[in-house]
Order: structure tokens, then C-alpha cells, then sequence
């Protein structure tokens, strides 16, 4: 099959599932161009130097479930956090080729920023193009450094949209740290957070998925600690009037339209279930 056919059979059958999950095309797109430099990364000699992490994460997890997701999140360890190093890594990452998928990832016209919000280590993210034949898409990628993650990273064979295609196998955070990051952006910044998607992810997690308590409990300790976060479990987020306060409520509202979930999922009910589970542990 040439190019041209090759990248129209493709879209086809993205458009399908598409249609057959009641997804917005746009996500599915992403969500491909996302697996596929997943693989590339597979194929590369940085397959164990970043750990995914994040809603593209969590995707291996819940499927159609799991939230849209914009952009891929990355733990870097054991290489240095310079930009420049970091965008010649992704460009050496996207130059690998992978006919079968009909993708095309731009490595000559990388852009970058430095992230500023980590407390020891600035992140990077990197913005690049993806090209499926005549679609073009924007995707970025973030890279932390410095994020303790206990337990060990596991490798995972990320699911595929498209069961022809090659799997990658990568390293991935534990559900145990994505709980304890994600907890401890919750208690560090408290009224003033507004990612609702970090009470989301907590959630779906620990109603849907099983995790070691122990792990956890550690996973929460060490993190808390890395970051420099006090452990109370007296912290405004825990008390009843935080549940029920109006504008954290419109924002999650917000949050659930916009990622076009249809169950019925009040703030309450979430905050519930992380207090009752999480709350001794901070």
C-alpha cells in the first residue's frame, strides 16, 4: 500500500472508532499521535530514561474512560535538564521511522520552554508538529525532573487504537505516585487549585484500580517530603466546607463539561472518597 493509501486507510479507521466510542475525532487523532511516538520511544536508547506519566498514563488504564489529554507528561531521570539536550533527545526520538503507522513527527522545527513550576528543578516542554497525510497536528510534551517515584517504575505495553500496529513497551509511573503527586498539588495549594483533573485522576483511581497501601502510604511520605509539603491531616482540603465551596463546585462543573463526561459525578462524591481514603496518609 502506498503513502497515500496507507494514511487514508488509517484515518478511516480512526474515524470509526471515533464514532463507534461517541469520541470527538480530534481526541482520537491526538490519542494516536500520542501512541505512536510512545513506540518510537520504545525503539530508542531514552526508553528508560523517561517515565510516563499523566493522563496519557492513565489512558493505558481506562481506555475511552480516561479524560482527553492535550499533551504527554514524562518523568526524566539520569540526564541533564538542559533544553537544548532535551529537544535533541525528542528530535533523535522522532526521527525513527515506523511506515506502518503513517505518521510523520516533524524533527526539524522542535520549539521549547522552560517550566518554572517545580520548586528544585525547572521542567521543559517541548512543542512539535505530527503529520498523518494531509493532517497536521500540534502536540507537546512535558518532562519533570527531580519527582521521587516509589515503587519502581513498571513496564507496560501501551494499548494500541489500531491492533496491526507495533506495541510499545515503556517505563511508567505506579499508580501509587501518580496518587501522591497529584495529592500533594491538592494539599500545597488547597482553595487556590483549580486542576480539577488532579481530583478527577485520584478518583477514577482509587475506585476503579487496586493499589498497594503500603506502597502508598510511602509513595505519599517520600513525595510530600521531595517537594517540601507539610503532612496535616487538619489541612483546609479536609474539611467539610471545602467540599461544598461554590466556586471549587463551578470549576468542577466546568472541568466535566469540558472533557464531555456524561455520568452524573458531584464534587462531593469525590472529595469524599479522597478524604476517607487519603486523609490519614497526609
Amino acid at each position: 500500500m502506498n503513502t497515500k493509501n496507507l494514511g487514508h486507510s488509517i484515518r478511516e479507521k480512526l474515524l470509526n472508532i471515533a464514532k463507534s466510542q461517541n469520541t470527538d475525532y480530534q481526541v482520537i487523532l491526538i490519542r494516536y499521535f500520542h501512541e505512536r511516538f510512545l513506540f518510537r520511544l520504545s525503539q530508542s536508547k531514552y526508553r528508560e530514561l523517561f517515565c510516563l506519566k499523566g493522563g496519557a498514563l492513565l489512558y493505558a488504564y481506562e481506555k475511552f474512560l480516561a479524560r482527553p489529554t492535550m499533551d504527554v507528561d514524562f518523568r526524566a531521570d539520569k540526564i541533564n535538564n538542559d533544553i537544548n539536550i532535551i529537544c535533541e533527545a525528542v528530535a533523535e526520538i522522532c526521527k525513527i521511522a515506523c511506515p506502518e503507522d503513517g505518521v510523520v513527527f516533524d524533527d526539524k522545527n522542535i520549539t521549547s520552554e522552560i517550566i518554572t513550576e517545580f520548586k528544585d528543578y525547572h521542567g521543559v516542554r517541548i512543542h512539535l508538529n505530527a503529520k498523518l497525510q494531509s493532517i497536521s497536528q500540534n502536540i507537546s510534551m512535558d518532562f519533570g525532573f527531580g519527582d521521587e517515584i516509589y515503587p519502581s517504575p513498571n513496564v507496560i505495553s501501551y494499548p494500541n487504537l489500531l491492533e496491526d500496529m507495533p506495541c510499545a513497551k515503556i517505563s511508567t509511573y505506579p499508580l501509587e505516585s501518580v496518587i501522591a503527586e497529584k495529592f500533594q498539588c491538592i494539599i500545597d495549594l488547597a482553595g487556590r487549585n483549580t486542576r480539577m483533573k488532579d481530583y478527577f485522576d485520584i478518583y477514577r483511581i482509587l475506585k476503579n484500580h487496586p493499589v498497594n497501601e503500603s506502597s502508598l502510604s510511602e509513595a505519599i511520605r517520600r513525595t510530600f517530603e521531595n517537594r517540601g509539603t507539610i503532612r496535616n491531616p487538619e489541612n483546609e482540603v479536609f474539611q467539610e466546607d471545602f467540599a461544598t465551596n461554590p466556586t471549587l463546585n463551578k470549576l468542577w462543573t466546568s472541568f466535566l463539561r469540558k472533557i464531555k463526561w456524561k455520568e452524573d459525578l458531584p464534587f462531593l462524591d469525590v472529595w469524599s472518597l479522597i478524604r476517607q481514603k487519603l486523609m490519614d496518609r497526609s
